[in-house]
């Protein structure tokens, strides 16, 4: 098992690469990425593209992403997986099998609904 500071140092490097991942994948600008996350915390311009970019490059060691803006980044690029890698392998477990509950729970009632289409159970009858 790697010491804290290694283990520290690779959970920093993951964060800073899915950070810019999930940029590079979200169809906003820095810029309009940094505006939304200000705007839902009630402050504009409480983000920079500078801090952005300090949070996210490797060579900024000192400039770590704050916890509390997950939820405000998130909301801005429209994708919760910063959420679910901050929520770990084992709370991960819960909301996948939450998800497939729910998965299960919307189809049964699919098929509940009195004009959903039901396979026809045993022998057709021939049409002569």
């Amino acid at each position: 098992m790697p010491n804290s500071e290694a283990k520290i140092g690779l959970q920093d490097s993951e964060l800073r690469k899915l950070l810019s991942f999930l940029i590079k994948q979200s169809r906003l600008s820095r810029e309009q990425i940094t505006e939304e996350m200000s705007k839902s915390l009630g402050q504009p311009a409480l983000i920079s593209v500078d801090m952005l970019n300090d949070w996210t490059a490797v060579s900024h060691k000192g400039a770590r992403f704050p916890a509390f803006l997950i939820n405000a980044f998130c909301d801005a690029i429209g994708n919760d997986r910063l959420q679910r890698w901050a929520a770990g392998p084992r709370l991960l477990k819960h909301i996948e099998l939450a998800e497939r509950q729910l998965d299960f729970e919307e189809r049964r009632a699919e098929l509940l609904k009195p004009n959903a289409p039901r396979k026809a159970q045993g022998k057709r009858l021939r049409k002569s």
